[in-house]
């Protein structure tokens, strides 16, 4: 059987992120983590959720987790092993094996089968983008905005460009009519806003740092993505009326 589409750039998304993931678990702590001190239980929560998610998608594209079907044990087999192994590994390259690393991680990987339980493919990438949102902007007590402002602004810009183009692959399946319009317009908006608020007010609620330029790149990916998608829309509709018109001529 051919791998679909979608299946074989979920195995490519997998191997880059699981060996990014592998690299950085197995190198020295960068001095900027101490200084911000970060949670290391919720970036292994966040890092699992993810994970998890990648090798679902890429071995089960199309399906919601079924937890009468062997394959979902299967998937948190691998997991847990590989959790495992991480754990014991990191011991012989200086850093310390934590029973309640190895906690958070399966908390993550149960968190996303959960998800992946009662939503589709799109909607639950559309989840755990947004959870991991939230969690890295409240990951650490002191923001990365204080010593990595441009780097912090960078990942705003990305992750809410992903962000906003999961929730216009959500929108698709919800609109009956996707031609861009204006309904359509403030709709791919208004969600993507919406979570940059909550994650805003979060931050400040919890006494993390909140920049001007975080929030500008932030919400700068967003708008890019809806006016990229609208134009890409708007010209190909143009294009297929002309080609409609011009049949009818002849």
């Amino acid at each position: 059987m051919i791998p679909s589409r979608r299946s074989r750039l979920n195995l490519v998304l997998l191997l880059l992120y699981w060996l990014a993931i592998f690299v950085l678990a197995h190198i020295q702590i960068p001095k900027i983590i101490y200084k911000v001190h970060v949670s290391d239980k919720t970036l292994h929560f966040m890092v699992y959720m993810i994970l998890v998610f990648l090798l679902w998608s890429a071995l089960n594209p199309y399906s919601r987790v079924n937890w009468r079907k062997s394959r979902v044990w299967w998937t948190l087999f691998i997991v847990v092993w590989y959790g495992v192994i991480d754990e014991w590994l990191q011991t012989h390259v200086g850093r310390s094996c934590d029973m309640m690393d190895f906690v958070a991680d399966l908390v993550g990987a149960a968190a996303c089968l959960l998800i992946l339980t009662f939503l589709g493919f799109w909607s639950a990438s559309l989840a755990v983008t947004g959870v991991s949102i939230f969690l890295f902007a409240n990951v650490a007590q002191a923001h990365f905005v204080t010593l990595l402002p441009t780097i912090n602004a960078a990942i705003g810009l990305f992750s809410y460009a992903l962000f906003t183009y999961l929730w216009i692959q959500n929108l698709d399946g919800l609109l009956v009519q996707k031609s861009p319009g204006i309904k359509w317009t403030v709709l791919s908006l208004t969600v993507p806003m919406a979570l940059l608020a909550v994650v805003k007010f979060g931050s400040v609620f919890l006494g993390r740092t909140v920049s001007l330029l975080d929030i500008i790149s932030s919400a700068a990916g967003i708008v890019a993505v809806v006016t990229a998608v609208f134009l890409l829309r708007f010209l190909l509709s143009r294009g297929t009326d002309k080609i409609v018109g011009f049949e009818k001529i002849k």
